[in-house]
Order: structure tokens, then sequence, then C-alpha cells
């Protein structure tokens, strides 16, 4: 019994409500209910709200990488050199977070530049000693990334269902290239982009520039904006 009464306590003692509901213990068999003084103000729908302070401490959040690729192996990073350039483009989206440059636009833009205090960290699902975190996947059918015409795939949850590893607790990316043949046409552009789909992120065109692996980190911090919550402005 006196668990349920502090379940309870717990539900219905924190809510955002300006007249709270408080329950405290009397006995184990009794409650007495008591209405919160009003302040008038309800501070959960105000964004001040949630702005880190000196009590905000760097929270980490720790991501896996996951390469597609066709059964040559060819059409992706290897798994070596994959694991050199997401490093690069961890360290480098970590550095811009922690920087976090203050709005030029509009003129006289004055919007505080607050420190986010989260950073990125590459786990291993497992503690198998081989698992590292990177992941690389040979999948003809579903290894490339198409952002336009009939048979574009960016919004397409596939691979996230079939490769993800635990994703209740680790952020998977998935680093997929464009499809040759629609690099051939001169109307595809094999662009950098990236699709946030519930908790796991869909990124392409890092492979046609993996000699700039600093190129894309802006575009790994908005996405992961985007599953954090965060809205186009």
């Amino acid at each position: 019994m006196t668990r349920i009464l502090w379940i309870l306590l717990v539900v219905f003692g924190f809510g955002c409500s300006k007249k709270t509901p408080v329950w405290s213990i009397v006995q184990d068999s009794q409650l007495e209910r008591r209405a919160a003084p009003a302040t008038g103000q309800n501070y959960c729908y105000e964004n001040l709200s949630y702005a880190p302070d000196s009590n905000y401490y760097t929270q980490i959040i720790r991501v896996n990488i996951h390469f597609l690729d066709d059964s040559s192996g060819t059409k992706n990073f290897s798994l070596e050199s994959g694991k050199k350039y997401v490093r690069a483009l961890i360290s480098n989206a970590n550095d811009r977070l922690k920087q976090n440059h203050a709005m030029n636009l509009p003129e006289g833009n004055n919007t505080p530049a607050l420190n986010p205090y989260y950073q990125y960290k590459i786990t291993p699902a497992t503690d198998d000693p081989e698992d590292d975190g990177f992941y690389k996947h040979l999948d003809n059918k579903f290894y490339y990334f198409l952002n336009k015409g009939r048979y574009r795939n960016n919004y397409d949850k596939t691979i996230i269902k079939k490769y993800a590893i635990a994703s209740d607790s680790i952020l998977n990316i998935f680093i997929l290239p464009h499809h040759p043949d629609s690099v051939k046409s001169k109307t595809y552009s094999p662009t950098a982009t990236g699709i946030a789909i519930g908790t796991s992120l869909k990124m392409a065109g890092l492979y046609e520039r993996k000699d700039k692996p600093w190129a894309c980190a802006t575009l790994l911090n908005h996405e992961i904006g985007h599953i954090l919550g965060l809205a186009h402005a």
C-alpha cells in the first residue's frame, strides 16, 4: 500500500499547473490533498525556464555509425576509411557546439548564444571487445539514398528497422551514398543532406566529399537538433 501511495505522490505532485495538487502522506492508509499556493505565473511554459545556467553540466549523446554499401563494397567508405572520416566529423561537430557562434541575421540580432551543453560520443552497443560502434552493411536493395524522383527513399525507415542497434539509448547514424545511376544524371546533385527520423539519422553525400569531413559537421548538428526537438526558426 505504501508503494502505491508513493507512486501517487510522484504522479500528482509535480505537474505543470498553476494549482498543482500536492499529496502528502499522513498515515499509510490516509492521504491529505492540499492546493499549492497560486503564484499567478506558470514557469513551465516560459522558454527561459529551460535556458542553461551554472547548474547545468555537459550531457553526452551516445551515437553509433552504420555504413551502407552494395555487395561489391565499393560504393561507400570502407570500414577503416569511414572510421577515420567520422571521427574527424564528430570532433569538428563537437567543437562547433562548444563555440556556438551568435546569429548575425537579421541585422541587430542580439539573441544570446548559449552553450548547448551536449557532446557526441561514438559508443558500442554491446560488450563485445570487437564492437567499437562502427558497422558496415552490404545490402544491394537498400544501400543507396535518393532524395528526389519517383523512387526517392529519403524518408524510408527500412534500413533503420533492419539495422538499428540499441536505438532506445543510442542515436543510430546511417551513412549512405547517393545512387551511382542518379549521380551520372546532369539533373541530380549528390549534395550533402540528412533526414532525422525518430531517434535515428540518415545522411548522404558524405562519401562524395570524403576529403572534407569538417564540411558536414553543421549538417550533423542541424539534424540531431531536430531529433532533440528543435524546429526550423
